[in-house]
């Protein structure tokens, strides 16, 4: 467990919110890769992804993991053409590589999309490609800047 998923860890403690750190036997970058490594019983379904774009200003979309964004619905939501942040810009804002993203605490707004909600358990990245983290999708909201959107094809 690295230092950004301990913060991460005790702010969601502090906050007393529950949640699971899940763990993975190897890196795991794509929604497969989480499937495969996970050293737990992760369902396809419950994997959420976050997605780190830029309109006018940075911001992330929260979706299922094998749902896709659909880039005329962000850019309507926020009047603005809108791409995906480049593996580069990732590592030099954020400090995250392709995999690690987490949306909890996040110093950006989050467009979470609304069937996340839908979700009894959502499993994301947790800043550690090692493991991931398990909680309430209506917890997650308790920790972000957020707006709920329809935002997938």
């Amino acid at each position: 467990m690295n230092q950004r998923l301990k913060n991460t860890t005790e702010k969601l403690r502090k906050l007393g919110l529950h949640f699971k750190i899940l763990e993975l036997c190897e890196p795991a970058v794509s929604v497969r890769d989480v499937v495969n490594k996970s050293q737990g019983d992760v369902k396809v379904d419950e994997i959420c992804k976050t997605l780190l774009m830029k309109g006018k200003d940075p911001f992330a979309v929260l979706i299922k993991g094998l749902d896709k964004v659909d880039l005329k619905k962000v850019e309507n939501l926020i009047k603005h053409k809108v791409r995906f942040l480049s593996r580069e810009e990732i590592k030099m804002q954020f400090e995250f590589e392709l995999g690690e993203v987490c949306p909890l605490f996040l110093e950006i707004p989050v467009i979470v999309d609304k069937k996340v909600l839908e979700l009894e358990t959502a499993n994301m990245g947790s800043g550690d490609l090692f493991c991931g983290i398990e909680m309430n999708p209506r917890d997650i909201l308790k920790c972000i800047n957020h707006k709920i959107e329809d935002v997938v094809v």
